[in-house]
């Protein structure tokens, strides 16, 4: 056994997580080769124990019983202790998730599987505290248990083992039908779906909070995209009043950092006071974007400022130096949960600068932020607004900026996880691609362009994208989620800056999502068939914290479709849902990140411009890109590109040189169906339009 003095083999991974546990008692062991032939040659169960950096509970597990001496001594002498970063190797997450959820009825993080060195599960739980206590069975009796049943029950584990492995991967595969079986459910039912998904949210609907159900409450961004888009295009005004409650309540309560930006990733209580206190960059990410929707649809300049608020904290506090950002901030400071975040009346006025320093300062933020005496978290207060958000005022902003210099000053920060991850950094691109497109901002354009091309350059070798930077390593094949993710954000990034070297990369990612990634099934596996064999490979297409990868690739072949004029991408994308329909019309609120897709399909558009004066290209694009409904597309030919534009997209049929005078047409994807033959009329034309529809 290890002494606590000695490290195990974590200490030459570059992950925080697994850093953090280096030193545990526990001989763990990361998930390799290695590790699986110790299990084999050494006839023993594995304990994997699956988490991340700034997990709460997977620091309350790894206090009680990974640094126990004890428990450590019966995991070194009866199993093999597998520890993996989910976040880094988030297809074996996927994987025993669905194990745990099928098992057990409930998931979460730490996620702790047995298995037998042949990597089938047989016994699944999450956080289980040493002894048994309030019902949890304790670890100890646990782990006792399973060597016992090991050493004296083999065979029922293994039969046990096989039969789990096959139901789960029969769940998987009800999930999904073959591509022409789903593509006619999905023709004859696409109405029926959308409308009984909008149904559904109603029903769930927190009318009084917002948000869906009672706690804990997530944000759901894919359910809020889905009725902004119902409003938008269905005149939903139900939909739209769903939306914009759900975004106040939030913005108000506690899930939004009220002293310095950024929301954390849920609410502990149905009224969205209390957060979980881990900020992750995928939440405000996703969170932007829903903004951008919102004010696009709204006009309220309450949503534009927090836009900016938000990305303020993530320039301060989530971006690297070495240009990427951070994947989150850990839920703990001090060793307490929310420390960082947490305030006393007598903190609140020694934070107030000098210039602040009044009374009737004290009492304002005091009122603004809800501060008491006996506070509403563990005797402290976690700020919420008293009233409705509204735009701050010029003081409150002052004395807010008077908190976040104390708190920066005085309070231990919480740990920043530090790997950069590929899908997260590209979900920031396109919310910042999509925020710059509202007012042609330059800051969010610039960060934008500057993240893609981090990407590009640090995690895109060869034609093949990587899942993470970690203090100068890159590692582990590109997944579904890294590729779908990346060719979105530069679809977001062209459309905003009009480089046809964007569009080629685009087309580049989208036939290595097809060429490594796509199933007998017409759906796209998460996993590249150059990745090791696993348990199974999984085809997601349900929403969680994150857009299904499914879903992320199937709208980016319907904008493939109407940018290149090439009817593949519109089959793909038809497949892509369509394989999922099945499910679709069972549970349509599991999928509303597909659902959405077949409400948007009949209302994307391309505006398609020849120009002959290359020149103006950038000037015009600038001009009509706040113009634009957020499914438009923008593709401007000039006498410059014409040629290369040829090559690379079927509907461009012009030679440079016939290329004499301006015109524009509005396309869908089997006709265009609007002619203007100058800038002015094409202009006077979208402003004229209701703005719901932009």
């Amino acid at each position: 056994m290890l002494s606590s003095t000695n490290s195990n083999r974590l200490a030459d991974e570059k992950s925080p997580y697994l850093l953090q546990h280096a030193d545990n008692p526990v001989n763990w062991q990361p998930w390799d080769d290695r590790a699986w032939e110790i299990a084999r040659s050494e006839d023993k169960p594995v304990f994997l124990s699956i988490g991340y950096s700034t997990c709460h509970w997977c620091h309350v597990m790894a206090r009680e019983s990974f640094s126990s001496e004890e428990i450590a001594g019966i995991l070194n002498e009866h199993f093999v202790s597998i520890k993996v970063d989910r976040e880094e190797r988030p297809v074996i997450d996927k994987i025993y998730m669905e194990v745990c959820q099928a098992m057990t009825g409930q998931g979460g993080w730490p996620l702790s599987i047995f298995l037998t060195p042949q990597q089938k599960p047989f016994y699944a739980g999450t956080y289980f505290p040493p002894e048994s206590r309030r019902g949890l069975p304790g670890f100890k009796r646990i782990l006792l248990q399973i060597k016992d049943l090991w050493q004296e029950k083999r065979e029922e584990i293994n039969t046990s083992a096989e039969e789990i492995t096959g139901k789960i991967k029969d769940l998987t595969r009800e999930k999904v039908l073959p591509g022409k079986e789903g593509k006619k459910i999905f023709e004859e039912k696409r109405k029926e779906v959308v409308n009984q998904l909008a149904e559904n949210l109603r029903k769930k609907f927190d009318y009084q909070a917002g948000g869906f159900g009672s706690a804990p409450k997530f944000p759901q961004t894919d359910h809020l995209n889905f009725l902004l888009a119902g409003a938008r295009y269905q005149g939903d005004e139900t939909a739209r009043e769903m939306v914009r409650t759900t975004m106040d309540r939030m913005l108000a309560g506690g899930i939004y950092d009220q002293v310095a930006g950024g929301f954390f990733r849920y609410a502990t209580d149905q009224n969205w006071e209390i957060p979980h206190f881990e900020k992750m960059l995928y939440d405000n990410a996703l969170l932007i974007e829903t903004l951008v929707g919102l004010y696009r649809l709204t006009g309220a300049d309450k949503y534009r400022d927090i836009i900016d608020e938000i990305f303020g904290f993530l320039q301060r506090e989530m971006k690297l130096p070495e240009g990427g950002y951070a994947s989150a901030l850990d839920a703990e400071s001090s060793g307490t949960e929310g420390g960082f975040y947490l305030w006393t009346v007598e903190e609140i006025a020694e934070a107030l600068d000098k210039k602040n320093r009044k009374q009737e300062n004290l009492e304002a933020i005091k009122k603004y932020l809800n501060i008491t005496e006996s506070g509403n978290f563990q005797g402290k207060n976690h700020p919420r607004l008293s009233g409705e958000f509204t735009v701050r005022d010029e003081k409150i902003k002052s004395l807010l900026a008077d908190l976040r210099k104390y708190r920066d000053r005085e309070k231990e920060a919480p740990d920043r996880d530090y790997k950069i991850l590929t899908a997260w950094n590209s979900l920031l691109v396109g919310a910042l691609a999509r925020a710059a497109a509202l007012n042609g901002s330059e800051k969010y354009r610039q960060e934008s362009g500057e993240i893609i091309n981090f990407i590009r350059n640090n995690l895109y070798v060869d034609g093949r994208l990587f899942v993470r930077q970690a203090r100068g390593e890159i590692a582990f094949q590109g997944n579904l989620d890294d590729y779908a993710f990346f060719l979105k954000a530069v679809l977001d990034y062209y459309r905003l800056a009009g480089e046809k070297e964007y569009l080629e990369l685009a087309l580049e990612l989208a036939t290595t999502l097809e060429e490594d990634f796509s199933s007998e099934t017409g759906s796209l596996h998460y996993q590249s068939r150059q990745g090791e064999e696993l348990l199974y490979n999984p085809t997601p297409g349900s929403s969680s914290s994150l857009p299904a990868g499914n879903a992320v690739a199937a709208e980016a072949y319907q904008r493939l479709a109407l940018l290149t004029g090439d009817t593949f991408w519109h089959g793909r994308y038809r497949e892509i849902t369509g394989s999922f329909s099945s499910s679709l019309s069972r549970m349509p609120e599991a999928y509303s990140g597909l659902v959405r897709l077949l409400l948007l399909e009949e209302h994307r558009s391309l505006i398609e411009i020849l120009l002959p004066e290359s020149d103006r290209e950038r000037e015009i694009r600038s001009s009509l890109i706040p113009l634009l409904a957020e499914e438009e597309e923008l593709l401007i030919v000039t006498e410059k590109n014409a040629a290369d534009y040829q090559k690379l997209l079927s509907r461009i049929h012009q030679e440079k040189d016939s290329i004499k005078e301006f015109s524009a047409r509005v396309c869908k994807f089997d006709r265009c169906i609007r002619e203007f033959n100058s800038l002015e009329k094409l202009i006077n034309e979208l402003k004229s339009r209701d703005k719901s529809y932009k």
